[in-house]
Order: structure tokens, then sequence, then C-alpha cells
């Protein structure tokens, strides 16, 4: 079962990269980010997210914003600050995704997200 989890994530990985570099070529060059400060951000880290392609990483902790998620160069933002932005969002929040993906709605309209 693990070995099948990480294959899981592996091919994710794959997935995300993809969309990341189509997205980033054919929008001009919109930022891209990552949601959650957490572990599961990490693990996609870990298996080969292209980190030098994330603006930043979206997390609602005040705890978290302004640090930097461990084991990367990723500064944490709070969701605010894309009011009225274009860009991409990574979004695996597990049981969290409809309400984060609702929350950064209605902070801009002008979001798209890779699920």
């Amino acid at each position: 079962m693990y070995l099948d989890f990480i294959a899981f994530i592996d091919a994710e990985v794959l997935r995300i990269n993809e969309i990341i570099n189509n997205y980033v070529v054919c929008n001009n060059n919109l930022k891209t980010y990552l949601f959650g400060a957490h572990i599961f951000s990490q693990f996609l880290i870990n298996r080969g997210l292209q980190t030098n392609k994330i603006e930043a990483v979206i997390d609602n902790s005040p705890n978290k914003v302004g640090k930097r998620l461990y084991g990367s160069n990723l500064k944490v933002i709070n969701p605010e600050y894309l009011k009225g932005c274009a860009g991409l969002v990574i979004l695996k929040a597990g049981q969290y995704q409809a309400e984060v993906e609702k929350q950064l709605n209605k902070i801009s309209k002008k979001l798209e997200f890779v699920r």
C-alpha cells in the first residue's frame, strides 16, 4: 500500500508540474501559488514539485505568514495577498478542499486551481 501511495503522489507531481509549465507559458508568466504550509505541501515538494515556478505558499495561519516553509525557500503569505490577482493555485487540502477554494474565490475570481 505504501508503494502504491508513493506511485500515486509521484504521478500527481508529474501532472501538476506539467500543468504549471503549460500555465506559465500560456498565461504570460502569471504567478503560481501552493496552498498550505504543511506536511502535504512538503511531501509534494520532496517528490519533485517545481518550486522554482511557485511564487509563495498561501496559508491562513497568522503564525506561519512571513516565514519560510520548512525544507524549501518558499515564503508563506496570507490569502488576502491575492485580492483581485490572477494566478494558479495548487490546492491539495484534503477534507478542506472545497472550503479553501470557496475562500480563495471570494478573495479573487481570477484564480484558477489545480486540484
